[in-house]
Parts: structure tokens; sequence; C-alpha cells
């Protein structure tokens, strides 16, 4: 099991906006890599928040991490700014990675 994880929340309301977030997420991973052991992206998808993700962001990031041992892509909702990262940091534990 990796020893450091790095989370990041991620979303895109505009469809037409999907090629630029990819990028950056690829940009992302590829500046973590040598610092951390694992990059997981979080999603943000929640129909109680107009804001979120437009619903295309998670299968697309997990094709284009499609075999990337580095990178996972996960999904969440809630609030962005404490349900989304509070979901993961419960999960990432359980996982056995130490805070």
């Amino acid at each position: 099991m990796p020893s450091t994880i790095a989370l990041s929340r991620t979303y895109v309301q505009d469809p037409l906006k999907m090629g630029n977030t990819i990028a950056q997420n690829k940009r992302l991973a590829e500046q973590l890599k040598g610092k951390v052991d694992h990059l997981r992206f979080i999603v943000w998808e929640d129909s109680a928040f107009p804001d979120a993700d437009c619903g295309l962001l998670y299968s697309a990031l997990l094709d284009a991490f499609q075999g990337d041992k580095f990178v996972s892509v996960r999904r969440a909702g809630g609030d962005i700014f404490v349900d989304v990262l509070n979901a993961q940091l419960d999960e990432v534990y359980r996982e056995g990675f130490a805070p």
C-alpha cells in the first residue's frame, strides 16, 4: 500500500471545457509523480448543488488514466469544501493510508 496520497477535488460544469479539465488533471498528475505515492481525483457530483459536475468527468478521467497505477478516480457528493474530502479521508484511512 502506498504511504503517501494526494487528494484532488475536481469537476467541470460545462462539457465544452472537459478537454481543458482533463489536461489540467494530467499536468497535476505529472507534477506529483515522484513527490507522493498516489494521486486520487475526487469528482464532485451532487444533484443538490447546481454548480457540481456536469456528469461526464468521472468516466472521462477513468478513460484518461486507464492503466495508470499512480492515479485513481472516485466520486463524492455533498458540500465541496467539507463533505467531499471527509468522505475520501474515511476511505483512505480504511484502505490503510496513514494520517
